[in-house]
């Protein structure tokens, strides 16, 4: 066979290989080109079908590698691995009658994304900003900043009629996640106009919400509502998740807030604007979970709830730290789905707990079912959005401006977060509002009943109230009459301080203050309950001040005496001691001339008289008791000199040792009265009566003594104080006897 047969018999075999070929090749060429004519949406995205895609790149490259390397159609490609790099590419044809500025935002949660730009003329590098893609043009005055200084976040070009190009988006997937590699192009012009809708929603969102914050920390400020706080808190991650939250064209409020952060070791494999936008929705549904559970109470009425409810705060938090900060690369089914599942598992929880709280007599439960309802719908929605593509339920929505906007996941988020923050804040108000009529109303009921008792307690009293008059006032005659010859019975008195835990005393030279009430027992008998206790507080109240004020040690109160001393634990010196305590005793006569006037004006019949004692010697003082029990007191023949001076005083009356009087002699005008003996004190006390203080070059001392009672008289006081404790015997049952009425008035209610 010749040649020429040769090569006429292989001509149609190499002529239909060359035609196939280039026929596949113009089919190839034909399918990776998107055509942008008078019909292409203002808002686009190219089906992945038309993209050309390469395998695993190392570094990032510059269009002469790019073209080196060799690109597999969608239908060849094995799909995307998390923190690797890729490039895709689409050729791009406009068969428009104008020219159109087109517009491309990279792929959401994409790290390093960088657009090469071939056309016939030039060849276009663009590299967006790490982090949030910060928004330059947001943060410059447009009056004083030159127009060719400043570059659009976005890659922005023109196409002309006619005219073909070549992009390539070479971008890294973040660690841990894979997420949609679809670009999203817009024509710029008129894609900005119709965002101004979507821009104020989200203003308005985002304001909303700030405003709500501050009316309820104010509310919590006011009721101190642990429910009200954690709301707060709540309403705080909410805010939060909204601003970094990303919207249609991937931009977050968090841009126009804060600088991005760059790509650094730490957000090299998940940007930060990512990693905060995870975070903040993690924070947000733990948040709310810490607020239902403590509104329906969960922990005291559904304990084992409760536990499930803390697992599922543990597994959120493991989650992040697990999968974001450590970067632990894990399957969807370990990374995504125990959070969907839980949430659902959880909410269903709240709902049927609140449903049993209802059911149980919490009316206020209905409220929080209100609110969680939505917030259920709202969550499970966006979660099945972002994770597995479910269809949002505005898109049912009639075409408009208004359903583009609620049709994204993220959007749907963020409406939802505002509408329950709105519902949840409704129901907090009816809530603290049936809470207080609930008191009012308990407030009410108490307060009918004790005006039923307080009847009845009248009527049963009212039988015993003649005969206890009779007596009181024979009791009262009785009294004055004593009070003439002797002086009234002195409590014992406990003193407490600072002491350590040995049982030691020590010797120290102290001025000792008693005090007492004159008639308290027949005063107190002719008031009520509260008006005694009311009064009393009131003075013991004021003359502590006064005793403080001036550095005494105070001692236990026993009735209506008080006692204290200066010179232990600490002490200014003997004589200052005892001019300080002069001080104090005259500070609290001045004082209780403007209370009895006080008193009088409220209606107080007979106020309070005292009786003061003041002296200076060497007493026992430091800790008395036993291993178990210890009181720091002081003990000795001195303290009782002290208790002996203020019962022999003068009504509203200060007498004082000599002891006492040698350092303050310069300081106070006295009266001496005459002196007296005490059994075990070897010396004769000797008086001296305050009359005040003592006017510059004025020193004046008299003597007035007092008369002894004579036999006769010492026997009728003894007759006398036999008649007082017989009727005391008998008071005392009486008042006994008052107890076991009130006591059965008790059981009474009770029942």
């Amino acid at each position: 066979m010749s040649v020429s047969q040769i090569i006429f018999k292989l001509f149609p075999i190499i002529f239909f290989s060359v035609f196939l070929n280039t026929k596949d090749a113009l089919g190839s060429s034909e399918k990776n080109t998107f055509v942008i004519d008078d019909q292409t949406k203002i808002s686009f995205s190219i089906p992945k079908e038309n993209f050309y895609y390469s395998t695993v790149i190392d570094v990032p490259i510059t269009i002469r590698e790019v073209k080196n390397i060799s690109f597999l159609p969608y239908s060849q490609f094995s799909g995307f691995q998390s923190n690797k790099s890729y490039i895709k590419k689409i050729k791009i044809k406009s068969l428009s009658k104008i020219s159109e500025t087109i517009s491309v935002i990279p792929g959401p949660g994409h790290l390093k994304t960088k657009f090469i730009l071939v056309s016939k003329d030039k060849v276009v590098n663009f590299t967006n900003n790490s982090g949030t893609n910060r928004n330059y043009l947001a943060s410059i005055n447009p009056i004083t900043t030159n127009n060719q200084a400043t570059q659009l976040r976005n890659l922005t070009f023109k196409i002309a009629p006619g005219e073909s190009i070549e992009l390539y988006y070479n971008f890294q997937m973040p660690k841990g996640f894979v997420f949609d590699s679809k670009l999203v192009f817009y024509d710029t012009e008129k894609y900005q106009e119709n965002r101004r809708l979507g821009l104020w929603l989200e203003g308005i969102i985002a304001g909303s919400l700030l405003v709500l914050i501050i009316f309820t920390y104010y509310s919590y400020v006011q009721i101190r509502d642990k429910t009200t706080l954690y709301f707060c808190f709540w309403l705080i991650t909410a805010i939060l998740t909204i601003i970094c939250t990303i919207h249609h064209d991937g931009i977050r409020l968090l841009e126009f807030l804060i600088d991005p952060v760059k790509d650094t070791f730490i957000f090299s494999d998940v940007s930060f604007a990512t990693r905060i936008a995870l975070f903040t929705m993690l924070i947000q549904a733990m948040m709310f979970a810490i607020f239902a559970r403590q509104f329906i109470n969960l922990k005291k009425y559904h304990p084992f709830a409760f536990q499930l409810t803390n697992i599922y705060l543990i597994l959120y938090g493991l989650n992040f730290l697990l999968f974001q900060v450590l970067g632990i690369e894990s399957n969807v089914l370990f990374s995504l789905y125990p959070l969907f599942i839980g949430t659902i598992i959880i909410l269903l929880i709240f709902l049927y707990c609140s449903i049993q709280r209802y059911r149980h007599g919490m009316v206020t439960a209905k409220f929080f079912i209100i609110g969680l309802i939505p917030y259920m719908a709202f969550r499970i929605i966006f979660l099945g959005g972002v994770f597995f593509g479910f269809q949002s339920p505005f898109a049912y929505l009639p075409d408009s401006g208004l359903q583009f906007f609620l049709n994204s996941s993220q959007v749907t988020q963020s409406v939802g977060l505002f509408i329950v923050a709105i519902t949840m804040s409704l129901v907090l108000a009816k809530r603290a509002k049936f809470l207080q009529d609930e008191l009012n109303e308990n407030i009410q009921k108490q307060a009918d009943e004790a005006e039923k008792q307080k009847v009845i307690l009248e009527e049963t009293v009212q039988e015993r109230t003649s005969e206890l008059r009779e007596k009181s006032t024979m009791m009262e005659g009785i009294s004055n009459q004593l009070a003439k010859y002797i002086p009234p019975q002195i409590h014992e008195a406990l003193f407490a301080g600072k002491v350590d835990t040995e049982i030691k005393t020590r010797r120290r030279k102290l001025t000792v203050f008693f005090s007492d009430i004159k008639n308290f027992t027949s005063t107190s008998e002719n008031m009520q309950p509260e008006d005694l206790t009311k009064y009393l507080n009131e003075y013991f109240s004021e003359m502590t001040k006064i005793a403080v004020k001036y550095g005494a040690t105070i001692d236990k109160y026993i009735g209506d005496s008080m006692m204290v001393f200066f010179g232990d634990p600490e002490t200014k010196g003997e004589k200052e001691d005892a001019r300080t305590c002069i001080e104090m005793a005259l500070e609290m006569q001045a004082r209780m001339v403007e209370l009895r006037e006080k008193w009088a004006q409220e209606g107080f019949a007979e106020p309070f008289e005292i009786r003061m004692g003041v002296n200076t010697g060497y007493c026992n003082v430091g800790n008395f008791g036993s291993d178990q029990r210890l009181t720091y007191t002081i003990i000795g023949g001195e303290v009782n000199v002290a208790a002996r001076l203020e019962s022999v005083a003068a009504v509203n009356g200060l007498y004082m040792s000599y002891e006492t009087y040698a350092h303050v002699k310069d300081m106070v005008e006295v009266e001496q009265k005459e002196a007296i003996k005490m059994k075990g004190i070897n010396r004769d006390i000797r008086i001296y009566s305050v009359k005040g203080r003592k006017e510059e070059g004025k020193e004046q001392t008299k003597v007035t003594k007092v008369a002894k009672p004579t036999k006769k008289e010492l026997t009728e006081i003894e007759k006398l104080k036999q008649k007082s404790e017989k009727l005391e015997d008998e008071a005392n049952v009486l008042k006994e006897e008052l107890a076991l009425i009130k006591l059965e008035l008790k059981k009474m209610k009770n029942v």
